[in-house]
């Protein structure tokens, strides 16, 4: 705010209002594509760097112009005093930034990416794997396991209902039939409920825990009854 209001005070540099300018419009643009996206997203995150990026300008502009005017002061105490109030409120500044930016939320977890790796290690050309759907650790478990490997989630994507119910919370009818898939091989699950009907069943194996992921192996083939 302190450089938007110097550079109005400069009336010759009314031109850097240009970056702000572009900032608002980009703003408004990415606001309406994301309301009519379906559903909003809720991870503002993806567009802060470029704001921030413009934003920096005006930060320069506000250190640039205090510097300027403490090194014009006449008596010394004056002239380190404006110099310390401006690193001082840097270095605060920076330190808030930090706290925050060690409490920023993680959209893929570190498990997740691992989970991945695992899977582009295990599966053999044409393996169809199960994945629980959690967001947004599936994308991440998906782009790490390979392009050539078949995805298949364990209740049904629906960009609008993110509360839908999985596979396994279902009775052992309605899972046998719907696990009837040819070239399935691997079960990825997360949800502690889940892995407790799974181990009910006879089919599956645990082969690695990975963070909180269970990683489960197809060792018979499903015969509904």
């Amino acid at each position: 705010m302190l450089g938007i209001f110097l550079l109005a005070y400069q009336s010759q540099k009314k031109w850097g209002f240009s970056l702000l300018l572009l900032g608002v419009v980009a703003l408004l643009f990415n606001s309406v594509m994301n309301i009519f996206s379906g559903p909003p997203s809720a991870a503002p995150d993806r567009y802060s760097l470029f704001y921030m990026i413009i934003l920096a300008f005006y930060v320069a502009i506000a250190i640039d112009t205090g510097v300027r005017w403490g090194l014009k002061q006449e008596t010394a105490w004056r002239k380190y005093g404006v110099m310390v109030l401006i690193l001082g409120l840097i270095g605060t500044h920076l330190l808030w930034q930090g706290q925050k930016t060690s409490n920023f939320p993680q959209g893929m977890a570190l498990d997740s990416v691992a989970v991945g790796r695992q899977l582009n290690q295990l599966l053999q050309e044409n393996d169809v794997y199960m994945v629980e759907l959690r967001y947004w650790d599936f994308l991440a478990i998906q782009l790490l396991a390979g392009p050539h490997h078949h995805i298949i989630y364990d209740r049904e994507f629906d960009l609008y209902n993110r509360q839908t119910i999985s596979i396994f919370a279902q009775d052992k009818t309605t899972i046998c039939s719907q696990l009837q898939i040819p070239d399935f091989q691997y079960l990825v699950l997360q949800d502690t409920a889940l892995k407790t009907e799974v181990q009910q069943l006879d089919n599956f194996v645990p082969l690695q825990e990975v963070g909180r992921w269970t990683i489960y192996e197809l060792h018979s083939n499903i015969i509904c009854n």
